[in-house]
């Protein structure tokens, strides 16, 4: 097969993509009608280490990993305008997510929940929430100024990806502040109840926050992935050209073949990609979310134990 040269891309792809099968896979690729300058050409791309987790037992792609793995086999056949069209399309989504987001009707129903609770560590995460805002607003005005002049080829995204970055990064942390800032108010909510305050009036504040929540955060977490999605690529092709990626793709010519047994695995020639760290996992904000629950069971603890202490001392009377 490999000496016909129709043999054109090798992909493999990780276990657990099957419902029925666990085991890893490899999608074969053929083509009759290759150029001549490819005839003894192979495209090797391990995709093992690119996947959503969908469940613990299934995993699959997300469409736009799709497109990024199809991306490569365009850069292989020549076809680079794909390559920078998908690549203004992950960046102009990116800035309109951006530009959608309105933080008003946030920072109204936040200023009703921290006018309503004293509580001092959520005034000032609630400050520190603003100053975010505050700042990513600015980021964002000079990252859309750059792309609105910048040019639509590869050096022109190559730069407003590069004005976007911060912007990014800001969006991401900001996401993370506002879910930890609601965490706390809620924390917050339950301790004035326990008090004796209304139940009703706090959890309605609390509700219209969350729905302000949920709309600004969904917009900042679109457009640091679809940020992310270009720069993927990016920094992988900078010059949207097809090269070798260590642990991700090689064009491998007959004579390497041979000399590996006319061996069709891509891992076999791509090498071992770098250990990447998991975007998902946030140490911090990990630490953060068992310290508010280690209040709360404090608190619980200590409310199950003045009750204990009443219900013993009234059996004793």
């Amino acid at each position: 097969m490999i000496k016909t040269g129709d043999v054109d891309v090798m992909m493999a792809i990780r276990s657990n993509f099957f419902y029925t099968r666990t085991v890893p896979c490899e999608l074969w690729f053929f083509d009759k009608a290759k150029p001549e300058h490819l005839k003894d050409k192979v495209l090797m791309i391990d995709a093992r280490n690119v996947y959503r987790k969908v469940t613990r037992k299934i995993f699959d792609f997300t469409p736009e990993q799709q497109r990024n793995l199809s991306s490569i086999v365009w850069l292989y056949r020549g076809q680079t305008d794909r390559f920078v069209v998908l690549i203004q399309d992950y960046l102009e989504t990116a800035f309109t997510q951006i530009q959608t987001c309105d933080f008003a009707d946030f920072q109204n129903t936040l200023k009703a929940v921290t006018e309503a609770h004293n509580d001092e560590e959520l005034g000032k995460l609630a400050a520190t929430v603003a100053a975010g805002i505050k700042g990513l607003q600015a980021s964002s005005k000079d990252a859309r100024a750059t792309w609105d002049k910048a040019t639509r080829d590869n050096a022109g995204l190559l730069a407003s990806s590069a004005a976007f970055e911060p912007v990014a990064d800001l969006a991401k942390a900001l996401v993370k502040e506002i879910d930890h800032l609601f965490k706390l108010a809620t924390r917050v909510h339950e301790a004035d109840v326990a008090q004796g305050s209304k139940p009703t009036e706090g959890k309605k504040r609390l509700n219209e926050l969350d729905a302000a929540r949920h709309e600004v955060t969904e917009h900042l977490r679109q457009a640091w992935y679809f940020h992310t999605q270009a720069e993927w690529l990016q920094t992988r092709f900078p010059e949207a050209e097809l090269r070798d990626v260590e642990g991700l793709v090689k064009l491998v010519g007959r004579d390497e073949l041979k000399a590996n047994d006319w061996s069709l695995t891509p891992g076999r020639y791509v090498g071992v990609a770098p250990e990447v760290e998991d975007e998902d996992f946030d140490f911090e904000e990990t630490l953060r979310d068992i310290h508010l629950e280690i209040e709360g069971l404090n608190a619980e603890a200590a409310e199950l134990a003045a009750k204990i202490s009443k219900n013993f001392n009234e059996l004793i009377v």
